[in-house]
């Protein structure tokens, strides 16, 4: 019986998220795991003077330049692992789409990167890693980068 055999990366892109991208690969390689690399778009939301509520054309573009540089990346890990490893790309709030796209696509396990913010920074911006931590139905491993 295997423990591990499907691992959820998200990335943001940032060196954190490498970092875990990197762990994952490695532990992958070491259990026999497939990687789901997942990024999460939070598409910008405008008000119109009629009420509307709706993506800017803009942001379309930017939907796709992310989704290029994810399936890039993704191309980049099957060229060093051995591991077969898949994109996704999500829409909405990162932590609820994390923990969705990790019970959809059958994850054993989240490997992700955390910036380690404290005080005020964290108060404002958050933490999507804890977020994910308290709603996930798998483990989920964090990794911060070292201290310089």
């Amino acid at each position: 019986m295997t423990l591990i055999s499907r691992i959820l990366v998200p990335t943001d892109f940032s060196d954190c998220a490498a970092r875990a991208l990197e762990y994952a690969l490695s532990l992958a390689t070491k259990v026999g795991a497939s990687v789901v690399l997942v990024h999460v778009f939070t598409p910008p939301i405008v008000y119109m003077p009629e009420g509307i509520w709706a993506m800017p054309a803009g942001e379309r573009n930017l939907h796709d330049k992310l989704e290029e540089a994810l399936q890039k990346l993704a191309a980049q890990c099957r060229e060093t692992s051995s591991r077969p490893v898949e994109a996704v790309i999500a829409e909405g709030e990162a932590a609820k789409q994390i923990v969705s796209t990790a019970e959809a696509q059958r994850c054993d396990l989240i490997v992700m990167g955390t910036h380690g913010r404290s005080g005020l920074s964290h108060i404002l911006i958050g933490s999507v890693a804890e977020t994910v931590v308290q709603h996930s139905r798998c483990p989920v491993l964090t990794l911060r980068l070292p201290k310089a």
